[in-house]
């Protein structure tokens, strides 16, 4: 009698788990619907079946990257990129997730409608290029339709190259926030301190390097950044030569070019500057008060 007790508490026991993992699973899957959320500033997605919050309180989330998205997307029609998103988001479901993080603005650009930021290459192939179909719509709706939750990744402060932002159009803000009306060239010239920088320079600056700005902090060609110390005394220069000054009058060697020596005595820099054309930010009506 007590081994049939047993084994019927051991059977209720199992069913009981058993019962629990389908609700967890079902709780995975199941659509929490809440009050529908307006992309702020941006195309109004307010009044679409997709818009609908859904979030759980256990994320189990996957990222997908803009290079993900590049093999689904770039060049491929609607519904072909619909059906393969929605293959990505059956990989997702495969392995247990219920949160998708969708990469769609990697470089200043938008994989998605937008006025303020250019068509990502990534749509069509070709920068500032939108196509016939809004990417986000497409994978809004096929997440919410398997029970995920989409949330947009952005990069705030990660930008386009020189060559694609040619390609944009001038009318959008972030076109105008990029183009300045001096870039600079600083090259280091030679050090004070014999014919190295071992043990003077923590920055490793070798004669022959060179750094490009226009009005960011400057960075050579493999993005590392210029001696913070040193940037200090070139700041003020810079400033002279944007509010219309001639360097020669500061010792320069002619009007956009002088050579200085960083704060710890140690290497020479040669600065130039170069017209681009532009108008001034200030003059040129980029900057209003309030």
């Amino acid at each position: 009698m007590k081994k049939i007790l047993v084994m019927l508490i051991c059977f209720v026991t199992l069913c009981s788990c058993g019962g629990e993992v389908n609700s967890q699973r079902d709780r995975l899957v199941t659509m929490e619907k809440a009050s529908v959320i307006p992309v702020c500033g941006e195309k109004n997605y307010s009044n679409m079946e997709t818009s609908h919050k859904l979030n759980y309180t256990v994320q189990k989330a996957i990222w997908i990257s803009y290079i993900d998205l590049a093999d689904m997307l770039t060049g491929k029609s609607a519904e072909e990129f619909r059906a393969n998103f929605s293959q990505a988001c059956e990989n997702a479901l495969s392995i247990g997730c219920n949160t998708l993080y969708v990469h769609v603005r990697p470089f200043g650009d938008a994989i998605y409608d937008s006025e303020f930021y250019p068509a990502s290459r990534y749509i069509t192939g070709m920068a500032g290029e939108q196509g016939d179909f809004d990417p986000l719509d497409i994978m809004i709706q096929t997440a919410h339709d398997k029970g995920l939750s989409f949330h947009a990744w952005i990069n705030p402060l990660r930008s386009e190259n020189e060559e694609c932002f040619q390609d944009y159009d001038d009318s959008f803000p972030l076109k105008k926030w990029y183009d300045e009306e001096y870039e600079f060239e600083i090259e280091v010239t030679g050090f004070l301190r014999g014919d190295h920088t071992e043990r003077y320079c923590r920055n490793g600056e070798e004669i022959g390097d060179k750094y490009f700005c226009t009005y960011g902090c400057p960075a050579n060609k493999d993005g590392y950044g210029i001696c913070s110390k040193t940037m200090m005394m070139l700041y003020p220069i810079m400033e002279a030569v944007r509010s219309g000054g001639d360097l020669t009058k500061t010792g320069g060697d002619s009007k956009y070019t002088k050579t200085i020596v960083c704060p710890d005595g140690c290497v020479m820099f040669r600065l130039t500057a170069k017209p681009t054309g532009k108008e001034n930010f200030h003059t040129g009506g980029f900057w209003k008060e309030p």
